[in-house]
């Protein structure tokens, strides 16, 4: 597989992922009425799963910004903005109504101030179109789970080594 080296600015999180850790098969709908008593503790963390239709990612809530710019849902093949985790997994429909987490729309989360997206005229780099191409791999070694060196990315996947971490260990010949 292809590889090349890449330094990250912000923290993105990979290291042995994967998705079904995240979902607890008896709750990924919720069917009840959302109104402002719900229990919103399983929103506190840093990570939130999330679905569309048969799709499922874990949404990096740092790294959340607008439906289009802000890589910040993590699939087992890629990173994903918003909207393109909807179009990849529903047609025609509406991310903030049609992505779901513990079955509450992200629409709500929006509302509840769980999820903040940036403002329209934002500037900063996760909103850019230039940073768009470093959004590809995680800003975490997938064996180690440490981000504080260079990292190799693989161009066929999202995940990101250490040359010393990759099994087996990478040459500067073999980049």
């Amino acid at each position: 597989m292809p590889l090349r080296r890449k330094k990250r600015k912000t923290p993105r999180m990979a290291g042995r992922f994967t998705i079904n850790h995240m979902f607890n098969t008896s709750d990924d709908i919720d069917t009840s009425e959302s109104d402002s008593s719900d229990d919103l503790t399983q929103f506190h963390g840093k990570t939130l799963p999330v679905t569309c239709s048969a799709g499922r990612g874990v949404l990096h809530k740092s790294l959340f910004a607008t439906e289009k710019y802000g890589k910040c849902i993590r699939t087992e093949d890629a990173w994903l903005s918003p909207q393109q985790f909807l179009k990849l997994n529903l047609r025609g429909g509406n991310w903030r109504r049609d992505i779901t987490s513990h079955g509450k729309p992200l629409g709500i989360l929006i509302m509840r101030r769980i999820l903040e997206p940036h403002r329209a005229n934002c500037k900063c780099p996760s909103c850019s179109e230039e940073n768009l191409v470093d959004e590809k791999n995680d800003d975490v070694c997938f064996e180690c789970n440490c981000g504080e060196t260079e990292l190799v990315c693989c161009d066929g996947c999202p995940r990101s080594f250490h040359r010393r971490c990759h099994n087996p260990p990478l040459q500067d010949i073999t980049l």
